[in-house]
């Protein structure tokens, strides 16, 4: 996994679309420890974006779709709709 020039982002279905200003995100993450990232706030687009990353990257390696995802995502749907 990485980033995609444009030219390429095209030739795998697997691809996620990544705003900027995520990509950066994730790159402050990967240089801070966890109780400075326990106190970050994160927009709820960016949320989005690095939960569609994760789940990817996670099913990737263990090439399955956990159980667990699946009812966090309904829990999460489930708190939005009230």
């Amino acid at each position: 996994g990485g980033t995609l020039c444009a030219g390429c982002i095209g030739k795998d279905r697997e691809t996620l679309a990544v705003s900027p200003g995520t990509r950066a995100l994730i790159i402050h993450m990967q240089r801070k420890n966890f109780p400075a990232l326990s106190r970050l706030r994160i927009a709820p687009a960016m949320h989005k974006e690095l939960e569609a990353i994760l789940r990817g990257f996670v099913g990737f390696h263990i090439e399955v779709r956990p159980n667990a995802l699946e009812f966090l995502r309904k829990l999460r749907n489930y708190e939005e709709t009230g």
